[in-house]
This record gives structure tokens, sequence and C-alpha cells, in this order.
């Protein structure tokens, strides 16, 4: 799996409240992906505002906020939108009939997302060793 910015990118970071969550910056923009939701599509872009550039990125490790760290000693908080945090708990069905069949249930947010890791994005990546020679 790879995800071409067309420029360097400076930093790339997992969101910990989510296995699928991932924020990638280069020196104009930064972008968050949902690999549960698009593979390949971002979920949004933030372009910089300023004559800054963009070094390092890092996640709120409770709340849905991304902090950007720039070339002039700035940090820019962005609140993520919702539809970036909604589906990190197993999804509820309220429909009667539906419950019965309702794989989820039960379902702690850590089992979950070790799920949608595995569903979602392991599945379709290939191993790293994968692609190295074996040793005669």
């Amino acid at each position: 799996m790879s995800f071409a910015m067309g420029i360097a990118v400076v930093d790339a970071v997992w969101a910990p409240y989510s296995s699928t969550v991932f924020a990638a910056s280069t020196l104009e923009k930064q972008m968050v992906y949902d690999l549960s939701i698009q593979k390949y599509t971002k979920m949004t872009e933030r372009k910089s505002t300023t004559h800054a550039k963009a070094t390092n990125l890092a996640f709120n490790p409770v709340d849905p906020i991304l902090a950007i760290g720039d070339s002039k000693g700035a940090v820019i908080l962005v609140k993520l939108s919702p539809k970036l945090t909604s589906d990190q708990l197993p999804p509820v069905d309220t429909d009667d009939k539906k419950k019965k069949d309702n794989k989820f249930e039960g379902w702690s947010k850590q089992r979950y997302q070790e799920y949608k890791l595995e569903e979602k994005v392991l599945k379709v990546i290939a191993r790293f060793d994968d692609d190295e020679p074996e040793d005669s």
C-alpha cells in the first residue's frame, strides 16, 4: 500500500484513537486518511495559510485534534471532523432483527479497532519481508 503525495513528506503519524486513521504532511499541506472508509483517497486536506512550512504532526491522545508544527516555531491546532472519529466504536444496530445478527455486539473498542486493522489494512498491505531475496 502506498500513498503518492507528489512532494516530499515531512511527517506521518497514526491516530491514537483509531487503527485505520493517519495523517501525513508535506511542507505545504496536511492530509488525513481513514483506511476503513477510503483506502486511497484522503478524507480531508488542510493547506498552510502562512508562509511557514509544516515540519511535524502530532495527534492529541484523547480528543480528535491534530497539532501541526511549522518552520516559524508556531503550532496550529486543528479539530478533526466527526466523520474521522465516528466509527471508532463497534456499530450498534437499532433494529431488533439486526441485533440478533450483529457480530460486534459486546465487543470492546480495542477489539473493534483490532478487527478494523486486520480487515481493512493488514490484508491489503504486502509484508515488508516478501520483497527481500531469500538467503541461499
